[in-house]
């Protein structure tokens, strides 16, 4: 009898040979998945994972979470017919920038609500979209309130968040960000903007709900 719970172990080790791995993919879909989420998997296996297993659509959502996966592979799930696998590459930071952004005008909105999530979406695509998704506001004032209770976060992740908070004019910082000057300036400051305004922010926060 098939130890189905080894061969899974198996098929998510460090060290198994690539041709054991898709010699396990091809024996069905549930080890493919076991091969498709492992983070030891190559990324010339992801690639030929979407067809040996080409309508197994968890199958096919794991190759495109997997931050190992070539970028060419996850341009192609990104166009695939099935939304619930586009939205995984939509939230793969491994994914071409060129390839997000075409997303942008996908349909379905939980691949934008992915988009949005996706921590290398440019900051133009967040701010035309922080009214459709609140929670980018929300998560934005909360970065801010977390930094000043003693949480690290970088100058480029603080300078998002006081935009996305209009705490900075989005159309202004987005004019100005282009320049290095401004941006320069802006991410050696951006620690002594968000305590400044860190008192309000709590008090939104406590008057509020995401």
């Amino acid at each position: 009898m098939t130890d189905l719970a080894a061969l899974k172990r198996e098929a998510r080790r460090k060290g198994t040979p690539p041709e054991r791995l898709l010699e396990l993919a091809r024996m069905g879909p549930e080890l493919a998945r076991e091969v498709a989420r492992s983070d030891n998997t190559l990324p010339d296996i992801l690639a030929r994972l979407v067809n040996i297993q080409p309508d197994d659509l968890p199958t096919l959502q794991k190759v495109a979470a997997n931050k190992r996966t070539p970028a060419q592979t996850l341009t192609e799930l990104a166009a695939h017919p099935q939304a619930e696998v586009v939205w995984w590459a939509a939230g793969n930071p491994a994914t071409p920038l060129a390839c997000l952004e075409a997303l942008t005008e996908h349909p379905a909105p939980k691949v934008r609500s992915w988009l949005v999530s996706n921590p290398v979406m440019p900051l133009s695509v967040l701010v035309r979209w922080q009214h459709e998704f609140p929670h980018l506001t929300y998560q934005a004032l909360k970065t801010l309130v977390e930094y000043g209770e003693g949480a690290e976060f970088s100058a480029e992740e603080l300078t998002r968040a006081l935009i996305l908070t209009d705490l900075i004019p989005a159309p202004a910082a987005l004019r100005l960000l282009p320049f290095p000057e401004f941006h320069r300036t802006l991410l050696q400051n951006a620690d002594k903007i968000a305590a400044s305004v860190r008192p309000q922010i709590l008090a939104q926060l406590q008057g509020e709900t995401p």
